[in-house]
């Protein structure tokens, strides 16, 4: 019978020396993350990449966005909306330079002359889609952050029936779980978060790389790497086809009816009273910001004056418009809520559609904004 060999004390030693190597290794890896950490860290803090607009599908994103601002020395503005604060409207419709073009870009050339002698920073946070009660999370995420001026578009659309299911109410339920604290720390679980969701807000908290991860994701290749390679994939295909075949004059006819009976469904079914949910978020957010005290600028989205009475009732319209009107002068307090209504001056060749604007528009808007705009901010500097 096979005798086990006997463990020795020589062999302790070995075992020994084996550890300590991988000690070694492990502390050398560490070291090294450690470095390219801090690079990338400063890399960043050197230019304004974070600031850059992208499309905000998680909570990284918004996380190393508003790191930093928090880590911006100068005035701090925040711009939040759906797709028209988004602005990439204008890249479908032939606008290559579409990110220079939006309303933040537009607003923070003007604050800037309005406030030489500061740096300004307009952080465009515009989500496709986002109805109040997405605004009202990202209100309270925000909050610690403590902007110069808090600036988010409404429309008419958002209170629409088509948003009461507890499935349709938010674009981002992920906000729900969000919150950031005064010294910027995140979470993502929520009470009772599972383990692996501590984990990951904690390395995003002190691993600088781990989180601009998504950032760098949505900025380099435009969403999730597999959406990243057959939209690649497609475009040689059609490159080899001779290009992107024009749209007909008859399927451009076609598209714009079908948006303009979905906007007109949906602008036909507007509550403005009772326990509508997106109403319900609108006044618990006018209510926090009115006691926080946030300086804010709320203006409505203009719908294209061209193609208005196809979409609504003009009388019952401008109804509506007057009671979501009363509805935030009776949350809010006056002094640090200011109202922003339609405005006149866009003429339907400043529209991309019923409602998105071109870069005419935007520069329309921006200037409309102006005085209300460096008024608050004013405001807030001398509390």
């Amino acid at each position: 019978m096979a005798q086990d060999t006997p463990v020795t004390e020589n062999a302790r030693p070995g075992h020994l020396h084996n550890l300590v190597a991988l000690a070694k290794v492990v502390v050398l890896v560490l070291l090294c993350i450690g470095v390219i950490d801090a690079a990338v860290r400063v890399w960043f803090s050197q230019n304004q990449t974070l600031f850059r607009i992208v499309d905000i599908q998680t909570p990284s994103v918004l996380y190393a966005k508003l790191e930093a601002l928090r880590e911006f020395d100068g005035i701090k503005v925040i711009i939040l909306g759906d797709s028209l604060v988004y602005g990439r409207s204008m890249e479908a419709h032939g606008d290559d330079d579409w990110r220079r073009h939006v309303i933040s870009r537009q607003l923070q050339e003007r604050l800037a002359g309005s406030f030489p002698d500061r740096d300004l920073m307009v952080l465009n946070l515009g989500m496709n889609g986002a109805l109040p009660q997405d605004l009202e999370n990202l209100v309270r995420i925000i909050q610690p952050y403590k902007p110069d001026l808090l600036l988010f578009d409404l429309s008419l659309r958002s209170f629409s029936d088509d948003f009461e299911e507890a499935g349709e109410a938010e674009t981002r339920p992920w906000l729900n779980d969000m919150e950031i604290s005064g010294n910027g720390r995140l979470t993502t679980g929520g009470k009772g978060a599972r383990l692996s969701s501590v984990i990951d807000d904690t390395v995003s908290g002190y691993w600088f790389l781990h989180r601009v991860s998504d950032f760098l994701q949505w900025h380099l290749l435009d969403g999730e790497p597999v959406n990243f390679t057959r939209n690649l994939r497609t475009k040689i295909d059609l490159w080899f086809k001779g290009g992107v075949p024009e749209m007909t004059r008859k399927e451009e006819r076609s598209e714009r009816a079908i948006l303009m009976i979905k906007a007109k469904r949906r602008y036909s079914a507007i509550r403005l009273e009772g326990d509508n949910r997106q109403l319900a978020a609108l006044q618990y957010m006018l209510e926090f910001l009115s006691a926080t005290r946030q300086p804010t600028l709320i203006f409505y989205a203009t719908e294209n004056p061209g193609v208005l009475r196809q979409i609504v009732d003009v009388s019952k319209h401008q109804q509506d418009l007057e009671v979501l009107r009363r509805h935030i002068e009776d949350h809010a307090d006056g002094r640090y809520i200011g109202y922003h209504p339609a405005l006149e001056s866009l003429k339907p060749g400043m529209f991309l559609d019923h409602v998105h604007l071109n870069a005419a528009g935007y520069a329309e808007l921006a200037d409309s904004l102006l005085p209300q705009a460096t008024a608050l901010i004013i405001s807030n500097q001398e509390k």
